[in-house]
């Protein structure tokens, strides 16, 4: 490789182009196919590979397989090493021990630079595919799970920022956004399922912490229930008690019952599929829970003002509110209630400061934890 070459790598790209260069001049690399929406899956997913190595044996805390990566899209401008792109094929007729040093120097750069865009594909999951997103390095491994009617994309201002200091998945529920119907009813323990079934095809190790806003938050703590040795920790950002709905009819008049079941149905016929299936599968979640989730922290974070419906009952719907989110943090000896003055019910949109700051502040209180076998 030429003097040239190898200072205007550096020059312009730094440890990372210098790794690219080598690759290609020396290497003979080969990307594996882009995962875009647009390409058929039989296509997306070709792959040849000679020879595979974990960035674990590299020293990076991700622990992230580069074959597990292969899966996921890449932009052309991105950071162009193998890892950033997923897999590569290395031709060990030319040059091996070039290129097995090489790998392990640009493993360990791509795995520190790996938070700088996020990496997204679709997974197969029980026949469907799921799109998700990765980004950042970890452990801590955090799984932002979004509220009704809303994608991934709500977490735009969250993520990234997260990703500064730990590995965050996000991802479209079936039905949602980019990702494929799933089967019925779609209740909070069969999205829970999912989840974890899709954590296993991106091959991400607990234990978690689970972030969910809204009905997110009931996907969070079906998780956790379920799957209680695999969560480091849980945050519920405005999640609704499965009992809330009943205290509130309570205080309705009949007349104001009535005018809310046809409001909602109303509004419910302009709904995409996927989301009127999962306002359908919310009475069937009520009953799943058990009311104890395991002994990590559980951080119950509420909103101090809401916009009801009729808001002549604000002041006790807003009580009744805080005393089930109460209920809710004491579903674990390590819960704590937390109420953010002046937050409306999408915070994590409206004061993304206020919520990444205190995500932050869990991560760092966190006590490692050995992977979930």
């Amino acid at each position: 490789m030429s003097r040239h070459l190898l200072s205007m790598a550096l020059r312009e790209r730094g440890p990372l182009g210098f790794a690219r260069v080598f690759f290609r001049r020396t290497c003979r690399v080969q990307r594996s196919s882009r995962f875009l929406p647009s390409q058929p899956r039989s296509h997306a997913l070709q792959r040849s590979v000679d020879w595979r190595f974990s960035l674990n044996q590299l020293g990076d805390r991700s622990a992230t397989p580069w074959s597990s990566l292969g899966r996921f899209g890449g932009s052309e401008d991105g950071p162009g090493t193998a890892a950033a792109l997923g897999e590569c094929r290395l031709s060990l007729r030319s040059s091996s021990v070039g290129c097995l040093v090489l790998a392990a120097w640009a493993g360990f750069f791509c795995g520190a630079a790996s938070g700088a865009e996020p990496q997204c594909g679709f997974f197969g999951v029980d026949e469907q595919d799921l799109y998700a997103c990765e980004q950042g390095v970890g452990p801590p491994v955090v799984v932002l799970e979004a509220g009704m009617r809303e994608t991934s994309g709500t977490w735009s201002q969250v993520a990234p920022r997260l990703a500064e200091v730990a590995r965050v998945i996000t991802y479209d529920r079936a039905g949602l956004g980019r990702s494929a119907s799933g089967p019925i009813p779609r209740t909070s323990g069969r999205i829970a399922r999912e989840l974890r079934a899709l954590l296993t095809e991106l091959r991400v190790q607990g234990p978690f912490v689970l972030v969910g806003h809204s009905i997110g938050g009931w996907h969070a703590r079906s998780f956790a229930e379920a799957f209680p040795a695999e969560v480091a920790a849980v945050v519920l950002l405005d999640s609704p008690h499965e009992g809330f709905e009943a205290r509130r009819r309570a205080l309705f008049s009949a007349a104001e019952r009535e005018e809310r079941d046809r409001l909602i149905e109303e509004s419910r016929r302009e709904l995409s599929v996927g989301v009127r299936r999962e306002y359908e599968g919310l009475e069937e979640s009520r009953g799943e829970f058990r009311g104890r989730l395991p002994e990590v922290p559980l951080w119950v974070v509420s909103a101090e003002h809401h916009r009801w419906q009729h808001p002549h009952h604000a002041s006790k719907l807003d009580a009744a509110w805080l005393e089930l989110q109460g209920d809710l943090a004491e579903q674990s000896q390590l819960g704590k209630l937390i109420v953010l003055e002046g937050a409306g019910h999408n915070v994590h949109r409206e004061d993304p400061d206020q919520i990444v700051g205190l995500l932050k502040r869990l991560l760092a209180s966190l006590s490692p934890r050995k992977p979930a076998p």
